[in-house]
């Protein structure tokens, strides 16, 4: 059998067969080119040249991140449709673009604290979040520092650790007054005692 006619772009010549709409050529034409296909017909006859359309294979690289889509398949001359699975990567948006995440505080009663909001851009780092000079005030109470919510106030973080949108609660401890008695008779201290203040809000 002669090489491949012309070329056809975008296709791939796999052989000849007497039948134009065949996919599986009774001629194929040898990968390697060196054992061409031999028509042993002893009539005249016309042979079609077989070809199927090219294909390619399209990979997703998540680039540092996790889930990308399985590969999909490119037809020459048709569009693919990229994949709609979105893979992830902690603190980023696809292509990556760090997230900006709220950091807001709730002050629980107290005053002169932190006000507003903090938007922090996520670069894998914890955000202190105790500054003594921005600590809340209340009247009875210690400041202990910021929790990560009411049900569990008792859990005082110093660091921002979450990649999410977070409400951090002032924290505190009732102070306590030291009460002191002492002789009628002398003037002269007897005992110290100490109790919780009275809480007010």
């Amino acid at each position: 059998m002669p090489d491949p006619p012309l070329s056809f772009a975008g296709w791939t010549f796999l052989g000849w067969d007497e039948d134009e709409n065949e996919t599986d050529p009774a001629y194929p034409y040898p990968a390697d080119e060196t054992a061409p296909a031999l028509y042993t017909g002893n009539i005249g006859t016309k042979l079609y040249a077989i070809w199927v359309i090219k294909t390619f294979t399209v990979t997703y690289d998540a680039n540092g991140g996790i889930d990308a889509p399985s590969p999909g398949t490119k037809t020459y001359g048709v569009d693919l449709t990229l994949s709609a699975v979105e893979p992830t990567r902690e603190g980023y948006f696809a292509v990556w673009q760090a997230n900006t995440y709220i950091i807001s505080y709730n002050n629980n009663g107290g005053t002169n604290g932190p006000t507003g909001t903090l938007n922090w851009v996520y670069d894998g780092a914890p955000v202190p979040l105790n500054d003594p000079a921005s600590d809340p005030r209340r009247e009875n109470y210690t400041f202990l520092g910021w929790a990560e919510s009411r049900a569990d106030a008792d859990a005082v973080t110093p660091m921002y650790t979450r990649p999410a949108n977070w409400e951090y609660l002032a924290h505190y401890a009732a102070a306590t007054i030291l009460l002191c008695s002492q002789s009628m008779a002398t003037g002269q201290p007897l005992s110290n005692s100490t109790i919780s203040a009275i809480p007010t809000r």
